[in-house]
């Protein structure tokens, strides 16, 4: 009952499934009992056989899903090669496009995720984030490419205009602005900072001399965190 299908193949294969939405050829040709799926879209959700609460919207989106469940792709391509992965959500062409088993991703902007295959828990936001990711975790990326040098990183984290992390281990934070690079890895007190000659102008001399230099008072610690 009331399953809507439009185009050549369009839920084909379904018997007593029902409230689908196939639109576009192929759109959720396989299915045979499942309910409450939309896809819209040349062979968008193609594949599905069991996988249930699917929404795929845009041409080959969700194309290889067969089993995953609870997945949301939005845009041509996006989501493409999840198989059997769950709770994802791609937006943009190619978005979450290499995702296969990963779960719980979340991939917005075009080809973000796109090489992700086992990664979960990912957040890509921006043109080319993450696009080269294959197995880490836990990342957090935003700004247009950020992220993009990584591959098999765990927990970290990259804000900004090309912050792509080449170079960078596990468990960093990045802030990046395209001019201006700030680091941060492992413990409280390891920020770093680019610095280089040749990025500054107008020096000039400060007007403190020895006086000043003897009120200094050197100091070590211990974080002791509250």
């Amino acid at each position: 009952n009331y399953n809507t299908a439009v185009d050549s193949q369009a839920l084909l294969a379904c018997t007593t499934g029902s409230s689908n939405v196939a639109i576009g050829r192929n759109a959720l040709k396989a299915i045979t009992t499942r309910n409450s799926l939309v896809a819209i879209g040349e062979g968008s959700l193609q594949s599905n056989t069991t996988g249930y609460s699917n929404v795929a919207c845009g041409g080959y989106s969700l194309m290889n899903c067969t089993d995953g469940y609870q997945n949301a792709a939005f845009g041509e391509h996006a989501g493409r090669y999840i198989t059997s992965g769950d709770y994802n959500t791609c937006l943009g062409r190619y978005a979450g496009g290499g995702i296969t088993t990963g779960n719980r991703n979340v991939a917005i902007g075009p080809y973000s995720l796109w090489a992700t295959v086992t990664g979960a828990d990912n957040v890509a936001v921006g043109y080319e984030a993450l696009t080269q990711l294959t197995s880490g975790s836990y990342n957090v990326c935003l700004g247009y490419r950020a992220g993009r040098a990584l591959t098999d990183q765990q927990k970290f984290v990259a804000i900004g205009y090309s912050a792509e992390g080449g170079g960078l281990t596990s468990n960093t934070v990045l802030l990046y602005n395209g001019t201006n690079n700030a680091s941060f890895s492992q413990s409280a007190t390891s920020w770093t900072f680019a610095s280089d000659q040749r990025d500054k102008t107008d020096f000039q001399n400060l007007g403190l001399g020895l006086d000043f230099l003897k009120k200094i008072t050197p100091r070590q610690f211990k974080w002791n965190y509250r």
